[in-house]
């Protein structure tokens, strides 16, 4: 009997993706799964489609404190941790069982998908990031591992994945696989951009204080190895590049006054 693995996706209001995220797991190789929707007060009909397909369980307040109940509600060996805006291909969760021997954490890599202007600059720039190193990120955990490691950080959201990960090296191996998950890139707003990196920013005082030296590579906003050994992507779409400079200064902004407000809503708390 093959190993049960537990896939957990977490949800807000994401009726126009949840469909389509669960009909890839269902189309997995792999077929000895359970499947779990975490969902944090949807308004529109994710729980709906999400219940024809998965168990569903309400709860909030962010992904991490989600993940984390998903994890103990979890019956499976391991646990596969998802956004909704994601889809898998065919052989991930086969792959990822198939090579997981001697390490405690899997890394998928993610290839991101779009089609406007804004989507297609965000696409440049994630796709620029696999196989590197310092970007991609375990989301397969075997499950008494990632509760050795007390799961996801409630206090952080946006770099919580990259947090647990940190984490990880310090006991075990990560191993990886060449399967990719699908990103699909749905903001097409340069103020949405920004808006959303300055909202995940909001946290990343906490994280920097803890993974100081990943922090610091993955912080660079130019000067990425990625974008160096991927300079030919850049040069055949200079209509893009532009984009990406203007898009990656107004993320940095965004950051920037996230990680400020952060710490004067943190300093706030303390009183």
């Amino acid at each position: 009997m093959k190993e049960l693995v537990s896939v957990i996706v977490t949800t807000r209001n994401e009726e126009r993706n949840i469909e389509r995220f669960w009909k890839s797991i269902k189309s997995q190789s792999y077929k000895n799964i359970e499947c779990i929707t975490i969902d944090n007060k949807s308004r529109d009909k994710t729980k709906e489609i999400a219940k024809k397909y998965s168990k569903v369980y309400d709860k909030g307040p962010e992904r991490s404190a989600q993940r984390n109940f998903g994890a103990r509600k979890a019956k499976g060996k391991y646990v596969l941790f998802l956004d909704a805006d994601m889809e898998l291909t065919k052989n991930v969760i086969a792959e990822s069982v198939n090579n997981f021997k001697g390490n405690i954490a899997m890394i998928i890599p993610e290839m991101s998908v779009g089609k406007g202007y804004w989507q297609s600059v965000k696409v440049l720039e994630r796709n620029c990031y696999i196989n590197d190193f310092d970007m991609e990120l375990p989301r397969f955990y075997r499950k008494d591992a990632f509760l050795k490691l007390k799961g996801f950080d409630e206090k952080i959201t946006g770099q919580e994945i990259e947090d647990l990960y940190n984490s990880a090296m310090q006991i075990g191996n990560i191993g990886r696989i060449n399967e990719l998950i699908i990103h699909h890139e749905l903001i097409d707003s340069l103020w949405l951009i920004a808006k959303k990196k300055y909202y995940y920013c909001l946290s990343l005082g906490r994280y920097m204080n803890k993974s100081k030296k990943l922090a610091k590579r993955q912080a660079k906003v130019f000067l990425r190895k990625a974008y160096l050994n991927n300079w030919k992507e850049f040069l055949k779409r200079p209509d893009l590049t532009y984009g990406f400079i203007i898009m990656r200064i107004a993320e940095a902004i965004g950051a920037l006054i996230g990680l400020y407000a952060g710490k004067i809503r943190d300093k706030k708390k303390d009183f």
